[in-house]
Parts: structure tokens; sequence; C-alpha cells
């Protein structure tokens, strides 16, 4: 009998045990410090930022549970990304599907150049141009952002370490204390 509860009492704790992805979908992280080979990394998006009562203000990483991420621009706006975790390394990368069913790809815009549908003028290089996988906008940013990061989750801590990159993470307890001391 006291076998029984022992391997019961073991099961429960381990299907108590979150996993990583479970952590990081538990809501938003704040960066708190960013270096890239050595160098602090300065998030300045270019994108509209909704900054809560409370928080400081910081660029946050929301890890969607359906993989979905915005990573903060780095000179550019945020990045429409995805993120997986494999063999324990959380990896990033740029959703361009996205990208180019706005903006069309390169290849589309040159077929229908050959094709005679439209003309190379300003307005086709401009949207041509408006792409930022084409025009490099995110290049800075996705040295950042391009290798394996190691995970490092200890509470409300989380850092992020690549071979040239590190980032450290703390829980966005914005909400959580938003309605304390009522």
């Amino acid at each position: 009998m006291r076998s029984l509860f022992i391997i019961l009492s073991l099961l429960f704790v381990i299907s108590a045990c979150k996993n990583n992805k479970e952590k990081l979908t538990e809501g938003s992280w704040n960066i708190i410090e960013a270096t890239h080979n050595g160098q602090q990394v300065v998030f300045a998006s270019k994108s509209i930022q909704l900054i809560m009562a409370g928080s400081n203000g910081n660029p946050t990483l929301f890890f969607g549970k359906d993989e979905e991420i915005r990573l903060p621009g780095i000179n550019s706006h945020d990045i429409k990304s995805t993120w997986k975790i494999i063999n324990d390394s959380l990896l990033f990368e740029i959703d361009t599907v996205y990208y180019y069913s706005i903006y069309g790809t390169p290849d589309e815009e040159m077929g229908k150049f050959f094709e005679g549908e439209i003309t190379i003028d300003d307005s086709t290089k401009i949207q041509m141009n408006k792409n930022p996988l084409n025009n490099k906008e995110f290049i800075e940013a996705y040295n950042v952002y391009k290798e394996p990061f190691i995970i490092k989750l200890e509470g409300d801590h989380l850092t992020l370490s690549s071979s040239t990159t590190k980032i450290t993470l703390l829980k966005d307890r914005t909400i959580d204390n938003l309605f304390k001391g009522l």
C-alpha cells in the first residue's frame, strides 16, 4: 500500500511539472537587457507601442500558444515571427508568408513585369521596397534572433542565450499587481 502511495505521489509530481513551452506561454516577458556580440542591443521599434499603466515600458515578448510571436524591432518595425522549441533550444523564424502575402514576392513582381501586366515605374519600385524582407529593414534584428537559444528558466527570470546573443527577461506581473492593495 505504501509503495502504491509513493508511485501515485510521484506520478502526480511529474504530471504537475510544466515544460518550458507551457511556462513560456503563461503571460508576457519584459526584456531587461540584451547583448549581441558583446554590445548592448537597443530595441528601437518603429511600431506603435501600447504601454500599460504600471509597466516599465520595456520591450516585451509574448509567446503565443499557437507559436506566433512579435519580436521587438531593432531600428525596424516589430517582426511577425513564429517560435518553436526543438531539442531544448528555442528557435525564432520570420513569418515570410505573412510579409509576402502583403507585399508579394520579388519573383511575382518580376513575373508580372515580364508578362506585360505591369511596368516597372516608381510606384512598383516603392511597393517592392516596402517589403521589409526585400529592403533589409530586419537585417539587424535578424542577426540578433537568428541562432538557436538555450532556455534558462528560474521562476520569473528567463535567460535566452545563443553563441552571439544573450537576452535577459523578467515575467511581466503588471496585470497581477494592477489591483493589488485595492
